[in-house]
């Protein structure tokens, strides 16, 4: 589940805007996220790529930490939904560098013999 969330925040925001659409970056994280969720996140876009996009930026990740929610906030974990704070360190280049912290509460479930985010709540990437 660490391996999940980790590679999935390593995809979702290492981004280039230049080279890619936000529709391949969706495509990219797949394998660790509900098909409802990626049909989510494309049918919302994101208006932080956007941004990117204009700054002539990238944006890189420097660390994952990943860990328990403070208590009561965030559903008690079942056999069959997990939630965990994700904070992802990322390098912002373009005209506006800067290094930032995301916080994330992340839901998973089972889904065969892995588990897969199926919600996202939290901070704006880059």
């Amino acid at each position: 589940m660490t391996t999940t969330l980790n590679a999935w925040a390593r995809v979702f925001y290492t981004r280039d805007p230049s080279s890619e659409t936000y529709a391949n970056l969706i495509d990219k994280t797949a394998a660790y996220v509900t098909a409802e969720l990626g049909e989510s996140l494309q049918a919302e876009g994101d208006s932080t790529y956007d941004a990117l996009k204009s700054d002539g930026g990238k944006s890189t990740v420097a660390g994952v930490k990943v860990e328990m929610p403070k208590p009561d906030s965030a559903p008690v974990d079942t056999p069959t939904r997990i939630s965990r704070l994700v904070s992802v360190t990322i390098d912002v280049t373009g005209k506006r560098p800067n290094r930032m912290v995301l916080p994330l509460l992340i839901t998973l479930v089972p889904e065969g013999t892995s588990w897969v985010i199926s919600d996202l709540n939290g901070g704006t990437g880059p």
